[in-house]
């Protein structure tokens, strides 16, 4: 069978997008990250390394950098919770008037749904009504005679 053809298998994946994907990758995840791991490692001997004297202020530089991304997250949840806060107080507002015209509309549905489940129900009634009135009338019929 001829490959060329159109009943033939296409091939997984354009070699045109994989380069431009390993290019992508290359330069957005691997160099930035071995950059990451060469100045760590880099810093982590040059402060192994450095006078003990300037200890205490490496120490204080580094708890500022590791108290910065959770200032940060508190900055954002403290956000999320004053708008929440707003929002829960704006329901609260609405609320009251919102529930009085749903309760409106549900009691006019229960009226509506009681009217069609009395006319659906009725001709039942009227049946056992009468017999209940046949059965009434044939034993006291039966009882006197």
């Amino acid at each position: 069978m001829n490959s060329t053809g159109p009943s033939a298998t296409p091939s997984l994946r354009n070699p045109q997008t994989q380069a431009r994907h390993k290019h992508e990758v290359f330069w957005q995840i691997t160099l930035p990250l071995i950059l990451g791991i060469i100045f760590f490692i880099g810093a982590s001997v040059f402060v192994s390394l450095g006078a003990s004297g300037d200890a205490s202020r490496w120490a204080d530089a580094t708890l500022v950098w590791l108290i910065i991304p959770w200032l940060i997250v508190s900055i954002l949840v403290i956000g999320i919770q004053i708008g929440l806060i707003y929002l829960v107080v704006k329901l609260i507002h609405k609320l009251p008037s919102a529930s009085y015209t749903l309760y409106g509309f549900l009691r006019r549905v229960h009226e509506v749904v009681k009217q069609v489940g009395d006319k659906a129900v009725e001709p039942v009634m009227k049946t056992a009504s009468l017999r209940g009135r046949l059965q009434a009338l044939r034993s006291r019929t039966t009882w006197r005679g």
